[in-house]
């Protein structure tokens, strides 16, 4: 998994507003992640122990540029995270993450990402959950940077995992998570709410789905028909996810802004498609922030709750 603030850069801005359900920890906090307090066991590693000659010239200037750190302070769920430390692209890497290379050039794409423009974007809502929507069982905050986070980041992957290949890194993460009898939760599964619980584990299925080998992904279909009564709906919802993301094999090395704004406005797209299928009962609104705020003043009494992603 990437960083780019709990693994796709959203970074939570809460208006006072915004309280909804139970306010849950959902496995990553402030306090998880590095400073400069807890770093006793950071490490900088040479760019060159992963990458030939040729696939550091392919990589341009982030060859040069970018920082290589293993840091054991990152949670378990998370391999790695970009980050600027005083203007210097960081990728951080756990050190218990089971392909460091994958994990470092996928944390390099995210900063080539994020220099041509890829958006931060807005979540919002407008009203309180009505009482159909599992989403009142659910606190705001947990939605946003747990299964949307994991969302925006499978949308963004979606565009470069022909290049970087993810599924050594993910069979070995799921095969871990089959052998613990449990899957790790975006923090959904602990609502007790059984569509919200099923839409943790549909988003795993996504994930292994679009990011793991034919194999382990089967095996991870027949571990939840096995372990969850409703595991064909869960089955469905997954594959409905995995319908409204469509991969891409782009080159952003060789991509200007121009075009890179192209490619991000189809990723928007995608996330609304998610947004409307994933049956909150309500609209939630998402787009990208910077064109939202340049276009209108931000209403504080039209967001009553809101996620910076």
């Amino acid at each position: 998994m990437s960083g780019s603030a709990l693994l796709a850069k959203f970074i939570m801005q809460y208006l006072p507003s915004c309280s909804c359900g139970n306010e849950e920890d959902i496995g990553v906090t402030k306090e998880s992640l590095p400073t400069k307090e807890n770093d006793s066991t950071r490490r900088a590693v040479s760019i060159n122990e992963f990458f030939t000659m040729s696939e550091m010239q392919y990589m341009g200037r982030w060859a040069d540029e970018v920082r290589v750190i293993f840091d054991g302070t990152l949670p378990p769920s998370m391999h790695g995270k970009s980050m600027l430390e005083n203007g210097v692209p960081i990728a951080l890497v756990n050190p218990a993450a089971p392909d460091p290379k994958y994990v470092i050039i996928h944390e390099i794409m995210h900063h080539h990402m994020d220099n041509l423009g890829c958006p931060s974007l807005l979540v919002s809502v407008v009203e309180e959950p009505p009482e159909s929507s599992w989403l009142r069982a659910v606190s705001f905050k947990v939605f946003t940077n747990g299964i949307l986070v994991q969302l925006w980041e499978l949308i963004q992957h979606s565009r470069f995992n022909v290049m970087c290949g993810p599924e050594s890194a993910r069979d070995r993460q799921y095969i871990r998570y089959m052998e613990q009898g449990k899957l790790h939760s975006y923090g959904l599964e602990k609502t007790g709410n059984t569509q919200a619980r099923n839409l943790d584990i549909a988003v795993h299925l996504a994930v292994i789905w679009m990011e793991g080998s034919d194999d382990v992904k089967q095996r991870v279909i027949d571990f939840i028909l096995r372990t969850y009564k409703d595991g064909s709906d869960i089955l469905r919802l997954g594959e409905s996810i995995v319908c409204c993301i469509q991969p891409e094999d782009v080159d952003f090395f060789c991509m200007d802004k121009n075009e890179a704004r192209r490619v991000f406005s189809d990723m928007v797209k995608e996330m609304e498609k998610i947004l409307r299928i994933i049956d909150t009962k309500m609209h939630v609104y998402v787009g990208d922030i910077a064109v939202m705020f340049s276009s209108q003043p931000l209403d504080v009494n039209m967001l009553n709750q809101a996620g910076n992603v």
